[in-house]
């Protein structure tokens, strides 16, 4: 057994040989192998030696913490997608700003192998690993967030997975004021563990909820829906590998069809001889 030290470059350093015109020939990063002390590029393990590299993009409120939760427990060990883009627009805009010419288009293709790498010392028998990545608009419309999808689709062994994640926009609102209502803390935190009734009723509380209407939500409706086939427009045109779930056949339906798509699209899983009832086991999180 031995361990591997990583040395974290930062997107403002990057080695000479990196070229901005050709990112896939970029290394992704340097690490220390405690074995005989030798520096060596990072290079992202193919499916048979290590976790699958994921991308999950979803906006916030979208069941996206569950989601891979879930994903993640039964296709071998569960681990963290952190919101690697930032959880808001603000922060969104100021991860992709921060981007150096540097690194480019290549900063989706460092921070997974970065983040495959942890999750095989942290669990070994992980199936997959990567991160969130909340698609709002400047964070699709950026041209290193284009850049780093036009080089996830052309990365092979592995192929990275992308899988779009959306929610009734309604239900998304609502789950939203709700939670702006909380200041969360120990008391109410972001989300409750499975059984945990006291701190869901406490996620319900909140009643002051100011809902759209009329000519103002259908705007609103309308929006959201362009903003939503515009992800899926320049997902497609980068020729990226992604699955399109929706939180509502997952979470409110009867049958496990659309985690079973899941699966199959990661070729990792249960993918046959699934019920709702066996992955409701598996949650670790509600609300």
């Amino acid at each position: 057994a031995f361990s591997i030290l990583f040395l974290f470059v930062s997107f403002s350093i990057a080695p000479a040989m990196c070229s901005t015109k050709n990112a896939m020939s970029c290394p992704l990063m340097w690490y220390a192998d405690e074995r005989n002390g030798e520096k060596k590029i990072c290079e992202l393990l193919p499916p048979h030696e290590g976790p699958l590299p994921v991308i999950l993009m979803a906006l916030g409120r979208s069941g996206s913490s569950i989601t891979w939760d879930t994903i993640s427990r039964l296709t071998g060990g569960a681990n963290v997608a952190y919101e690697v883009t930032g959880g808001n627009h603000n922060k969104s805009q100021q991860f992709f700003d921060n981007i150096t010419p540097n690194v480019g288009h290549s900063w989706a293709l460092e921070r997974l192998c970065l983040i495959q790498k942890r999750v095989i010392q942290q669990t070994s028998h992980s199936g997959i690993a990567g991160f969130q990545w909340k698609p709002y608009p400047y964070a699709m419309d950026h041209q290193y967030a284009l850049g780093a999808l036009r080089e996830i689709s052309k990365h092979q062994n592995p192929s990275i997975r992308v899988i779009y994640l959306t929610r009734n926009e309604i239900d998304r609102i609502l789950s939203n004021q709700r939670h702006k209502g909380h200041i969360h803390s120990k008391e109410v935190p972001h989300h409750c563990k499975a059984g945990d009734n006291e701190c869901v009723q406490k996620h319900k509380k909140r009643s002051n909820i100011i809902l759209r209407t009329g000519q103002e939500l259908i705007n609103y409706l309308d929006a959201a829906f362009v903003r939503e086939e515009g992800i899926h427009l320049k997902l497609a045109r980068s020729g990226v590998k992604y699955l399109h779930v929706s939180y509502d056949e997952l979470f409110n339906s009867d049958t496990a069809a659309e985690w079973i798509k899941i699966f199959q699209f990661l070729k990792r899983g249960p993918a046959a001889n699934l019920t709702i009832d066996m992955i409701r086991e598996t949650f670790f999180m509600v609300s």
